[in-house]
């Protein structure tokens, strides 16, 4: 950023979250249970630059793209109960980061299954903000049941329970104060910022007449 003060973006998600899930299932026409072992991927913000807010839930500098849940679900018993962006996930700016996304898995059969989290990262680390612009959201995980999880290990998921992750957003870039009044308002309404970010965060609406 030093030498390239005005072409350096804001830091992204970083690693991909691999979801590596396994367990076993039941096999009603043998009677017995039989192994699974499925692979999917999170991917949080890309950071923002000094022209382009930052784009969500994209793997960034890879590009590699997610897998469709539906092949996750067809090969093996687990659910996806929510798979949606969390608002205000991207760092404020002239420049919004990029949005992560909050994804919840379970198993529709009375089993625990595995999630190896080696590749789950920015946990203490956020995506920072550049020139003004706010830190991304970190990231998260835990079961519904409440039990926080850490990465770089493997966890059971207990039966009746569910896996909630959620991906680190994007830095933003610039000040929030400078960002268009139009764009704040697209992006409450659009569910990207929340209306109590724009006010104390983006101070918007700035014209009191507007309030």
């Amino acid at each position: 950023a030093q030498p390239l003060p005005d072409r350096t973006p804001a830091e992204s998600a970083g690693s991909i979250w691999v979801l590596a899930m396994s367990g076993v299932r039941a096999d009603e026409a043998a009677g017995t249970e039989k192994s699974f072992n499925v692979m999917n991927v999170g991917l949080g913000g890309v950071g923002a630059t000094s022209v382009a807010p930052g784009l969500n839930t994209t793997a960034f500098p890879s590009g590699v793209g997610t897998i469709p849940l539906e092949i996750t679900e067809v090969q093996s018993p687990l659910l996806y109960r929510r798979k949606e962006f969390i608002t205000d996930s991207g760092g404020a700016g002239t420049m919004q980061g990029g949005l992560s996304q909050l994804i919840e898995i379970t198993n529709t059969e009375a089993a625990d299954f595995f999630v190896s989290a080696a590749t789950w990262d920015r946990f203490d680390n956020p995506p920072r903000g550049r020139n003004g612009g706010y830190d991304g959201r970190p990231g998260k995980a835990y079961l519904a049941s409440g039990q926080a999880l850490a990465g770089k290990t493997t966890h059971r998921i207990p039966a009746g329970d569910a896996l909630i992750i959620e991906l680190p957003g994007g830095g933003g870039y610039g000040s929030p104060l400078e960002r268009d009044e139009g764009d704040v308002r697209e992006a409450v309404d659009a569910g990207y910022v929340s209306g109590s970010s724009a006010k104390s965060i983006y101070q918007y609406p700035r014209n009191k007449a507007e309030s």
